[in-house]
């Protein structure tokens, strides 16, 4: 408690803690101590950016042996000094797209996808490398194998994409949660692409199994492979929409820091908050939401971030903070309305600087 007074933040004002869901955090551990602290309810998370990586973790466990012979592949390669020198200068003679494989490391959340993603990239090299160095992995030429590598490959890929997203300053918990729902969809979208057989977002998938076709003398019913991955598609839909579930209950009060306009009080979950000046709640919010001037800044508000949304798809940099055009705007009300924007602070710091943290988890 002495490292937090130490960073002048006092427990009494704390409103959220978000922990990695260790028994020893969420339990019996520091949570329940903070609590005693802070003399007050805390709303309670398992770090969304580290649930996301749980759910694409246990998403794939069907398919860990294919990551394990990789790892193994890899390291034989990568781990000693003269086969790493002599693969990279097969790589180079050979002009292909990377020039080095990477090593799986379980502690970052991209690795798997990204392992994954430069080994079929340098499939052929690692097949011929492997050839010339007298080194047996069957792996490499078993069809069934092949397809499951992959559609693994293509799946994680599809989870770090939603990771990256989830990263940044300035990102706050209602766009990471919207960023959830519209995975969960897309989850639905890739289990019907399967389903179908056309794999438009399974490429390398795709590419084996026309490849499977014309170069294999008894290749496998396709039938039945889009049936098992596709089942595999269906669990990830399940696993992710079980462990969003306090998230979702919360998702109407999110929004109340965009849409204040839209609330309805009835429906804001703030049970957890009670300790908060919030008297004036309901009162505040009815007058707020019969004046259009009030309202217009929240329209305008709307029209900034989803600018800043956009901006955001057509490049790799963040081209603006959403929680600093959000201040601006709720920090131009009058002090009429102390209720709706002690709420409003109560919610911009759910999270707080997590994605922050998360980010040294990234790479």
């Amino acid at each position: 408690m002495e490292a937090f007074l130490a960073q002048e933040i006092r427990p009494e004002k704390v409103v959220s803690i978000t922990s990695n869901g260790a028994p020893c955090m969420a339990t019996s551990g520091f949570i329940q101590f903070f609590v005693k602290e802070a003399k007050h309810p805390l709303i309670q998370f398992h770090c969304i950016i580290h649930q996301e990586a749980l759910c694409a973790r246990d998403s794939s466990k069907k398919l860990e042996d294919i990551l394990k012979d990789v790892t193994k592949m890899v390291n034989y390669i990568m781990a000693r000094a003269l086969n790493f020198q002599q693969f990279q200068a097969l790589l180079d003679e050979v002009h292909a797209q990377y020039n080095t494989l990477l090593m799986y490391n379980n502690v970052r959340w991209l690795s798997r996808g990204r392992v994954l993603e430069r080994f079929v990239a340098c499939l052929d090299e690692i097949r011929l490398f492997m050839n010339e160095k007298g080194q047996e992995y069957p792996q490499l030429t078993d069809t069934a194998w092949l397809t499951n590598l992959m559609f693994f490959t293509d799946f994680t890929a599809h989870f770090n994409v939603l990771n990256k997203k989830l990263q940044g300053v300035g990102k706050i918990a209602e766009r990471m949660f919207c960023d959830i729902r519209t995975f969960e969809r897309k989850l639905q979208v890739f289990e019907r692409d399967i389903e179908s057989g056309q794999l438009k977002y399974f490429p390398n998938l795709k590419i084996h199994l026309e490849n499977s076709i014309i170069f294999t003398d008894n290749p496998p019913s396709h039938q039945e492979i889009h049936k098992e991955l596709s089942s595999i598609v269906a669990a990830a839909k399940e696993n992710c929409s079980n462990r969003f579930l306090q998230f979702r209950k919360m998702e109407t009060t999110l929004y109340f820091l965009t849409s204040p306009d839209k609330a309805k009080y009835e429906e804001l979950d703030i049970s957890c908050l009670h300790w908060l000046d919030l008297e004036n709640l309901e009162m505040e919010l009815l007058e707020f939401q019969k004046s259009s001037i009030w309202k217009n800044k929240f329209y305008a508000l709307r029209a900034t971030l989803e600018k800043i949304e956009c901006e955001g798809m057509t490049t790799d940099s963040t081209v603006g903070s959403s929680e600093n055009e959000i201040l601006k705007v709720w920090n131009s009300l009058p002090n009429n309305f102390k209720s709706m924007k002690a709420l409003r602070i109560a919610l911009l710091s759910l999270f707080g600087r997590l994605m922050l943290v998360s980010s040294c988890f990234q790479h």
